[in-house]
């Protein structure tokens, strides 16, 4: 009898994986078929010119002129470093409004590749600047509001740190 039931028991289980590697095998064909992702690939799409002309009419509304930001008076070296990048930040996205939707789909990218270092480097900065007591909340507020970078996050991210920046050593 015990021999019997480990045979039975060995069939019911080698049909039970035969069906699933059955319900599996498209789909690892499928997978196998795609070429796999490079680390030069993105894992989205690059932004189209129209997006990107759209976020960074935004977020020029949204920022005080580059008058304001001159007249500004910084204090701390984390405060000048902050100034400088959102004065790249800005020079881009003056860039990208003079373009306007005509740019190429490659002027768009590198654009917004410029913008995704100004703003991972003010993410470093403000995230420096919460550990010495600076605006964390407000910083920390656009983190949260704005998490990522695809679909316009990370302009939006640049401007709303920008506004925390200029309440900080009060522009305008």
């Amino acid at each position: 009898m015990k021999h019997s039931t480990k045979r039975a028991i060995s069939k019911t289980v080698t049909s039970v994986l035969v069906f699933i590697l059955a319900l599996a095998a498209p789909a690892l064909l499928a997978a196998q078929s795609k070429p796999p992702i490079t680390p030069n690939q993105s894992f989205g799409a690059a932004p189209t010119a129209n997006e990107v002309y759209s976020w960074a009419r935004t977020a020029k509304e949204k920022l005080p002129s580059s008058a304001a930001w001159d007249k500004a008076k910084t204090e701390t070296e984390t405060q000048r470093d902050m100034m400088r990048l959102i004065k790249r930040g800005q020079s881009i996205i003056e860039h990208v409004v003079e373009r306007g939707s005509a740019m190429s789909a490659a002027e768009a990218a590198n654009y917004d590749r410029q913008m995704r270092t100004v703003v991972e480097q003010m993410d470093k900065l403000s995230d420096g600047a919460a550990a010495k007591g600076g605006p964390s909340s407000c910083f920390g507020g656009c983190d949260k509001q704005y998490k990522g970078w695809g679909k316009g996050k990370g302009w939006n991210r640049f401007w709303c740190k920008a506004a925390c920046f200029k309440i900080e050593i009060h522009v305008g």
